[in-house]
């Protein structure tokens, strides 16, 4: 990207961004800033940075100062002399890493994007090179959604669609107090009426999907990349559905099958294996709780409760329910873990995350001021935020029954305490705020549970906001992205792509009881789900990687996450035991191996970073890690030691790997270029032709596992 023409802009910028961020932004100010945003994407691309480090690094503002309250506050304040200091140093610290900031957001608009896939073994199609330096500004990555329809500058396809207006929905409900006039709702989106095709069958709700999604292909202009063919479609199939690559036995039976309904026959044996409540289990207890360790967490207890909910197949909005509301020990209770994980420094990490797994709404911005470019207000966190308000976590011993021992445990209480919680803005003012949710306030009385109110009002049917953030969630899972990017900031200011296909698949999610597998069935089945990764000449833009938005005219490659990794290279090799029988005992053993790829910060969401995406740690672990050493280990009880010892012509081994790691048959050319080097082995030392040959089919195995075919799903 071309560095910006006019440093005064950028100077303007950050004036009006630190009005902003200190909430003495003027009317034409606020004014002139949207101007400017709008006008260039690169200062769009920004300032969006530049917020998203000022609310990291402000999470505790409000905390940090000396708290005037009431003589008896309701609600017990943590504020003290101490504080003064802290917030000083946290202004000067935020200052520095401000200024740095320009610095380096300034060194990344040079930098263009890459494809993440590249070279991609012999028999898959390599993405061309896109001739980015030709693309218009607002085709550049970080194109806001805020670029206008008529842009001149856009291509038809590229643009994105306008929400379709809202239905006005009923109220059902009247609150126990009624809420200020001028208070905006939580998520800005009105309650949709029961919509008469609602309970349609699996066909006609399939249908819809490719209708709009055929719909908006054709308006762009382009066409869809072809069918995906057998191989390619059961692998992508089993790394969503279960989280890992298909063992060499489905891949045979599957190639070999004629049958025409093979596929959906495929999805049904998926959704009912075990494998897909490992998979969902793992995916939810990372969303809920990271992939870090916590001394008050009982990760395995919320693994229990995840694990036995999906292989009920409950209710989504059942399983939601549980962990807003839960109490007690978080052993006995699993639900509980996930509020324990974030009830620290007054429950706003709690507050931010529950808006955003559940809700699909980032709002930590609005704790510390007003949002920019919507109408959430810095009042309706700390409104929300009060539903916790109630909740704490008590550490207390209890005897191990197995060791007899006295251990440490946490337990998850609601406190009898009635009365707001108290905030400050960022002109030093103090502000109260009491429950409301949406439009719904609350009581604020001690004899109130606050959270199962809250539960209560964020499953209501009329709002259904927890079913659309749950359908646009689980859209992105099987496409890569979701109907909104990211997929957790739903909103007036981030539209969704096909607001007509979010809403009715919103609709039969409801209507069908929240159930996760039905949903599930509908997007697989899917005709864009059945597309190739493969792109063609009309579609090769069509990729949300360089900032276009989604128009699912093919598949978008995602990359392995790290327990898809470690689990597919133990099917591929079968380096341990595939069986579920000890499936908590596998899962421990996974997820120490995963400690060493995370380290967890104290953050507005307890945010953790990761070495393991596409990093050098990755690679190296990969190309030398004792994962890999032990699932190639020719002495072990390997699928290599059981492929070497086996009578059969070379041809068949290198077969058999190529399935086993890749899913599909090998090319012609690794055909002859692994022929070719066990061929020169046994020349140098005719002696030993059967080790050559290990040697040789165990380079190969080592080959596929680093490939970008392997860790990639396409």
């Amino acid at each position: 990207m071309m560095p910006l023409d006019n440093g005064q802009q950028l100077e303007e910028l950050n004036q009006l961004m630190e009005a902003l961020c200190e909430n003495y932004l003027t009317q034409s100010q606020a004014q002139r800033l949207e101007q400017l945003v709008r006008d260039d994407p690169r200062l769009l691309k920004y300032y969006l940075n530049y917020i998203s480090l000022h609310g990291n690094l402000h999470w505790d503002t409000a905390l940090a100062s000396e708290v005037l309250v009431p003589e008896k506050p309701y609600h017990t304040s943590a504020a003290n002399a101490a504080r003064k200091t802290v917030f000083a140093i946290s202004a000067a610290l935020v200052a520095c890493l401000l200024i740095a900031a320009v610095f380096i957001f300034d060194g990344l608009w040079n930098n263009d994007p890459v494809d993440p896939i590249r070279n991609i073994a012999d028999g898959m199609t390599t993405p061309a090179e896109i001739e980015r330096s030709n693309r218009p500004l607002g085709h550049q990555p970080g194109a806001s959604r805020l670029v206008e329809r008529n842009s001149d500058s856009l291509p038809d396809h590229m643009l994105l669609q306008k929400p379709s207006p809202s239905v006005p929905g009923r109220e059902d409900d009247q609150p126990k107090h009624v809420a200020n006039e001028n208070s905006t709702n939580l998520v800005d989106k009105q309650p949709i009426e029961n919509d008469p095709s609602t309970g349609a069958s699996d066909e006609v709700v399939v249908a819809f999907i490719d209708e709009q999604i055929s719909q908006s292909i054709d308006e762009a202009g382009i066409q869809s990349s072809p069918l995906a063919d057998d191989s390619e479609w059961l692998r992508r199939t089993c790394l969503d559905i279960s989280g890992r690559i298909p063992p060499i036995d489905v891949v045979e039976d599957f190639l070999a099958d004629t049958s025409p309904n093979k596929r959906r026959k495929l999805v049904d044996h998926l959704l009912d294996d075990p494998s897909y409540v490992r998979n969902f289990t793992t995916v939810w207890t990372n969303l809920l709780i990271g992939q870090s360790d916590s001394n008050q967490v009982n990760r395995a207890a919320l693994q229990k409760f995840l694990h036995r909910s999906f292989a009920q197949n409950r209710s989504w909005s059942e399983m939601v329910h549980d962990m807003i509301a839960a109490e007690g020990d978080v052993e006995k209770n699993g639900a509980a873990n996930f509020l324990v994980a974030h009830l620290n420094n007054q429950a706003v990490p709690a507050t931010a995350i529950t808006a955003r797994v559940f809700l699909g709404t980032q709002m930590q911005c609005t704790q510390c001021h007003d949002h920019p470019f919507n109408d959430w207000k810095q009042n309706q966190f700390w409104e929300f935020n009060s539903f916790f308000a109630q909740t704490e976590t008590r550490r207390f011993d209890k005897v191990d029954p197995e060791t007899k021992r006295r251990v440490r445990s946490t337990r998850l209480v609601n406190e009898a305490e009635g009365g707001p919680v108290y905030y400050e803005n960022r002109k030093g003012e103090m502000n109260v705020a009491f429950p409301i949710y949406g439009s719904h306030e609350i009581s604020e009385d001690a004899d109130v549970n606050r959270r199962q109110e809250l539960a209560r009002l964020m499953l209501r049917d009329e709002d259904r906001q927890v079913a659309r953030a749950m359908v646009n969630r689980t859209w992105s899972h099987f496409f890569g992205y979701g109907f909104t990017s990211p997929v957790d900031d739903m909103g007036p200011h981030n539209p969704p792509t096909h607001p007509d296909l979010l809403e009715r698949l919103t609709a039969e999610f409801v209507h069908n009881g929240y159930d996760h597998k039905q949903l599930i069935r509908w997007i697989v089945h899917s005709q864009p789900y059945q597309l190739s990764s493969r792109f063609n000449t009309t579609n090769q833009h069509d990729n949300p990687a360089f900032g276009y938005s989604p128009l699912f005219s093919r598949m978008y490659v995602k990359q392995m996450t790290a327990e898809q990794l470690y689990d597919s290279v133990m099917v591929a090799t079968r380096a341990k035991d595939d069986s579920d029988v000890d499936w908590y005992r596998a899962e421990r053993d996974r997820h120490r191996w995963l400690q060493q790829f995370v380290q967890s910060y104290e953050t507005e969401e307890n945010d953790e970073a990761s070495t393991f995406n596409g990093t050098i740690t990755q690679a190296l672990m990969l190309m030398n890690g004792e994962l890999t050493d032990e699932a190639l280990d020719v002495s072990g009880e390997t699928y290599l030691r059981e492929l070497i010892t086996e009578r059969s012509p070379l041809k068949t081994k290198v077969e058999k790997i190529a399935l086993a790691a890749l899913g599909r048959q090998p090319t012609q050319r690794e055909l002859v270029a692994v022929t070719s080097v066990i061929q020169q082995m046994q020349a140098t030392n005719p002696t030993e032709r059967q080790k050559a040959i290990a040697i040789g089919l165990q380079d190969l195995f080592w080959a596929f596992l680093n490939s970008n075919e392997f860790v990639h799903i396409y």
